[in-house]
Formats: structure tokens, C-alpha cells, sequence
């Protein structure tokens, strides 16, 4: 798959990260998304660039969409 990262050097540190796990055992990554954090991009930003970068790596990737005050401090106490 491919994934638009924008610029050429953001490219090539996010395949160097994919190759790193390439050699590690998989893992289940959980990922906690604000989508209004921030300039209130965050979805767009895990959508487009993140979540296509992690697709390509061998880990499980389990993710946490928040949607009121306390979310993520929740979804990081119960795992």
C-alpha cells in the first residue's frame, strides 16, 4: 500500500520506523485520536497519515476515538 506523507523527509523517517518493526515481534498498539485537539485535525491526521503508516507494519492496531472529557484518561486505565 501507499501512503501520502506529504514531504520526502517525513517519508523516509516513518519507512525506517515500518522496517524497525518489521523485525520485532507484533504487538497490539492502542492509539488514543482527539479528534478536535490541537488545530482540531486529528482525525484527518490519523486517517491520512498515521493509520496508513501502521497498517503497513505487522502490529495490531486498536484504536480510541474520544468523544468527551475523561475518554482517554478512561481508555489508558482500563488496559
Amino acid at each position: 500500500r501507499e501512503a501520502d506523507l506529504g514531504d520526502e523527509a517525513l517519508a523516509k523517517t516513518w519507512a525506517q520506523a515500518v522496517k524497525t518493526w518489521a523485525y520485532l515481534e507484533p504487538r497490539q498498539l492502542h492509539v488514543v485520536i482527539n479528534p478536535f485537539s490541537g488545530t482540531g485535525r486529528g482525525m484527518q491526521i490519523w486517517e491520512t497519515v498515521v493509520k496508513p503508516v501502521l497498517d503497513l507494519s505487522p502490529h495490531v492496531v486498536q484504536e480510541h476515538i474520544t468523544t468527551s472529557r475523561g475518554d482517554a484518561t478512561r481508555y489508558c486505565r482500563e488496559l
